[in-house]
C-alpha cells in the first residue's frame, strides 16, 4: 500500500480545499454551522456551495443534494443547510416543483449531458430561501422554498409553515444522531408557488406538499 507524500497532501488541500482551510484558519464556518438556528419567519440569501446527483442512503433512490451557505442576513452568515430533491416526478405537482426550483437556480434547460453535469452547474448560484424545521427535536434546518435572487429585500415577516398536527404517520420516521461535524441526512423541502419559472412564465399558484422524495 503506497503512502501519500506530505507534499502531495498539502498540494491537494491547496488546490481542492483552500476555502475550508481559510475558513478554519480565520475562525469562520465552525463545525457546528449546520446547527445554527434559522428562524422560519426570515428569508435568507444563500449561495450553492455544492450540488450533486446520487443515491439516498436509505433505499438507494435517485436524489439531487443541494448544499446552501447563508450569506445574508449577517447574523446568520455561514449557516449551512441542505435540500434533497427527487428527480423522478410521478405527479404533475412534482414536475411543477422541479420547474420552479430549476428556474430559481437559473438552470440551462438546453444543456446536454447527464444529471451529474446538469446539477453541477447549480454551484455558485445565489438564491433567496426560507426554512422549516424537522427532526426529533424539531431543531434541524430544512429548505421550505427557494426563489431566484434578483437583489430583492429579504422578508423578515414570512408566515410560518402550517402545523402538521399530530398525524405522525404523514411524516417520515427518521432517527438521526446529531453530529456537529456533518450535515443532516434528509430534511423535507417545499418549493413555493411564488418561485419564478424559466422564461418568465407564471406559476399556477398551487400549494405544494412538503418533501420531494
Amino acid at each position: 500500500m503506497s503512502q501519500q507524500s506530505l507534499q502531495d497532501l498539502l498540494n491537494s488541500i491547496k488546490n481542492d480545499y483552500a476555502k475550508e482551510f481559510d475558513q478554519a484558519a480565520s475562525g469562520v464556518g465552525p463545525s457546528g454551522n449546520w446547527d445554527i438556528d434559522l428562524p422560519v419567519t426570515q428569508e435568507y440569501r444563500a449561495i450553492v456551495t455544492k450540488s450533486e446527483f446520487g443515491k439516498s442512503k436509505s433505499g438507494g433512490k435517485d436524489q439531487i443534494i443541494i448544499t446552501y451557505e447563508v450569506q445574508e442576513p449577517e447574523q446568520y452568515k455561514d449557516a449551512m443547510l441542505q435540500q434533497y430533491v427527487d428527480p423522478n416526478p410521478t405527479q404533475t405537482w412534482q414536475t411543477e416543483s422541479l420547474a420552479k426550483l430549476f428556474g430559481a437556480l437559473r438552470a440551462d434547460l438546453n444543456k446536454l449531458g447527464d444529471f451529474d453535469d446538469f446539477v453541477k452547474d447549480f454551484e455558485g448560484k445565489t438564491v433567496v430561501l426560507a426554512t422549516n424545521k424537522w427532526g426529533e427535536a424539531n431543531d434541524r434546518n430544512g429548505v421550505r422554498y427557494v426563489n431566484a435572487d434578483r437583489g430583492q429585500t429579504l422578508k423578515s415577516d414570512v408566515k410560518p409553515p402550517k402545523s402538521r398536527g399530530t398525524s405522525a404517520s404523514l411524516r417520515p420516521d427518521i432517527t438521526i444522531p446529531k453530529d456537529e461535524s456533518a450535515p443532516p441526512v434528509a430534511p423535507p423541502a417545499e418549493i413555493p408557488p411564488s418561485s419564478p419559472l424559466p422564461g418568465g412564465a407564471q406559476s399556477s399558484g398551487v400549494n405544494l406538499p412538503p418533501g420531494l422524495r
